[in-house]
């Protein structure tokens, strides 16, 4: 059983984002939200998950999947919760509009609950991994890729290839066949991910040889999201081996 204290406010940006009214404006969402509140604070917010001035003509109903998550999390920061519930919140989400949301659960005091695949976002915001093991909660300090490294890589790896290899033989052929076409599409994935990686070393060179800092430090972050997507593709490809 889970309960929630009385001194919890909780603030829920949902994945499928039905919290939001999709015939108000972006202004009149964020005043529905906490009427009293300053309008100028409002805007502020706004202004940081970077919508701008033309933005605020639109209606809720008009704005893309990224611009609804956006602006979920603008008006939860609008009513200052203390517990954050975020579904699959980069969904949709360019690169720009990551970074903002990143910078702004980075100054967040208070708690958060995040369900994503995004692993580059899960590492920059999370401090603790809950895994469900056989209907317990069992709890991990750290960020997901040292949860990973920890839950994954610990075991010997001798055995459990052997013990994959026997299962195999006795798996039907059809069930071999779907695994060796999921390995080729892995290793399809992480050809064209290498070749991205070389690809953005080469730029971000170029960029700060320019003197075209600011070009270079979004390549970086690029370059960090595709070799996070990497070790995702080859943990994966070694499973599926």
């Amino acid at each position: 059983m889970i309960r929630i204290g009385p001194s919890i406010r909780t603030g829920y940006a949902a994945q499928q984002q039905e919290v939001l009214d999709g015939d108000r404006t972006i202004p009149e969402e964020m005043m529905a939200s906490l009427p009293e509140s300053n309008e100028t604070v409002a805007f502020g917010l706004l202004r940081n998950f970077l919508f701008t001035r033309e933005d605020l003509r639109k209606r809720v109903s008009d704005l893309s999947g990224g611009e609804h998550n956006r602006l979920q999390l603008a008006a939860l920061m609008k009513l200052k919760p203390n517990f954050l519930i975020l579904a699959e919140l980069t969904n949709y989400l360019d690169i720009p509009a990551r970074e903002a949301v990143e910078d702004a659960l980075a100054d967040y005091e208070g708690s958060i609950l995040v369900v994503s695949y995004d692993r580059y976002f899960l590492d920059k915001v999370v401090d603790r991994v809950i895994e469900l093991e056989d209907r317990d909660l069992v709890s991990f300090e750290g960020n997901f890729s040292e949860f990973w490294q920890a839950r994954y890589r610990s075991a010997p790896g001798e055995t459990g290839r052997v013990a994959t290899r026997g299962a195999d033989r006795k798996r039907p052929r059809v069930e071999r066949a779907e695994q060796r076409v999921d390995v080729a599409s892995l290793e399809r994935r992480i050809e064209e991910a290498e070749e991205e990686k070389l690809d953005l070393e080469q730029r971000i060179g170029e960029a700060f040889e320019g003197r075209e800092n600011r070009e270079g430090r979004r390549l970086n972050r690029q370059l960090e999201r595709t070799r996070t997507l990497l070790v995702d593709l080859y943990d994966q490809c070694a499973v599926k081996a």
